[in-house]
């Protein structure tokens, strides 16, 4: 790679010769959790025997009961000596948790609890928080995707203690890159031959929190709008539609414009289209540790993000929320000027 070293998680690398079982999201469709995931469970069979279960997919083959009985069927079957627990955030990931600590006390097995996601946190009641600390207790390390991580658990009282704050990027295996490239579209080729700049935003979904638009997708349609140059084309890849009537609002707003292609659903992983385009934004108003972010600057690409969070070194910043900034750092990457706000959009 032609881009710059990346901080990669490292909290699996110590799990040797173990029976391991891994709960959690796995591909497809890509999003930065079920990346994660699938590259820690690859990394893991190599010197362990590993088990995987992807909750909403078996979730939804089972009725509630049909589910727990599985997950039980599976702890009992394989017998874990370490469970990694990568899906907290869930709905139902209190309840599953109380399972899994159950069973490891009762078998002495290992607990590691990956926290991806902080939002959920704000939107818990004071029970599920009491509960949540009280498990806590029984668990062997938590890992803390991205610093904000620590925040949340401060600011929502939860207790931290055997834990570590780490990244959520592990380097993909480069040689696959050309075989997944090959698998996208037709239509995604041809878009990017027709186009001579292309940019690329990513978001694991559409949807508002705090009624603000959480990826920036309301950033990407004024951009467009600034810069309107015919040979710039935007690609929005996102993992899951999740709510459909904003993202028929947003369609609505970017009103058929050619420019814009949309990458529905992601069915292969980002980074070997990251090597094809020239730059990568991410303008989130809420963000922890983008697994994007870090692969487009690993694949030296030049990359713009909003400062909610820390972001790896070599990332260009722009003030949350502010779309001047935002149009200011990315006009000087497409044209190598300064944008000033008397000028008209780029032709």
């Amino acid at each position: 790679m032609n881009g710059q070293e990346i901080p990669c998680a490292c909290y699996y690398r110590a799990v040797i010769g173990k029976r391991v079982l891994v709960i959690g999201l796995e591909p497809p469709p890509f999003g930065g959790i079920s990346v994660h995931v699938q590259r820690v469970t690859l990394w893991l069979a190599q010197n362990n025997l590993v088990n995987s279960i992807d909750v909403i997919k078996e979730y939804n083959k089972r009725s509630k009961i049909g589910y727990w009985c599985f997950i039980l069927k599976k702890l009992v079957s394989f017998r874990p000596q370490e469970i990694h627990y990568h899906v907290l955030f869930l709905r139902s990931g209190l309840s599953e948790f109380f399972l899994l600590v159950l069973f490891a006390v009762c078998f002495r097995a290992r607990v590691r609890v990956i926290e991806h996601s902080s939002r959920f946190l704000y939107r818990r009641s004071w029970r599920y928080k009491f509960w949540f600390n009280r498990l806590m207790y029984f668990v062997d390390q938590q890992i803390l995707i991205g610093q904000p991580m620590v925040q949340a658990y401060q600011d929502n009282g939860i207790i931290l203690r055997a834990y570590t704050v780490e990244s959520a990027f592990i380097e993909p295996t480069v040689q696959q890159g050309s075989a997944i490239f090959a698998r996208y579209p037709q239509t995604l080729h041809d878009f990017l031959a027709h186009h001579d700049y292309v940019i690329l935003m990513n978001a694991s979904k559409f949807g508002l929190w705090q009624d603000q638009d959480v990826y920036g997708f309301d950033f990407c349609v004024r951009l467009m709008h600034d810069l309107a140059a015919k040979n710039i084309g935007l690609i929005l890849a996102v993992g899951t539609v999740y709510d459909h009537v904003y993202y028929e609002l947003i369609l609505h707003q970017f009103q058929g414009d050619p420019r814009v292609y949309f990458l529905l659903e992601q069915q292969e992983e980002l980074w070997p289209l990251i090597q094809k385009i020239n730059l990568f934004i991410r303008p989130s108003r809420f963000d922890n540790a983008s697994v994007s972010v870090a692969e487009a600057l690993w694949c030296g690409v030049p990359t713009i993000a909003s400062d909610v969070t820390p972001r790896p070194d070599g990332c260009i910043l722009f003030k949350t929320g502010d779309y001047d900034d935002f149009l200011v750092k990315v006009y000087g990457q497409v044209t190598g000027k300064y944008y000033h706000s008397h000028e008209k959009s780029l032709n």
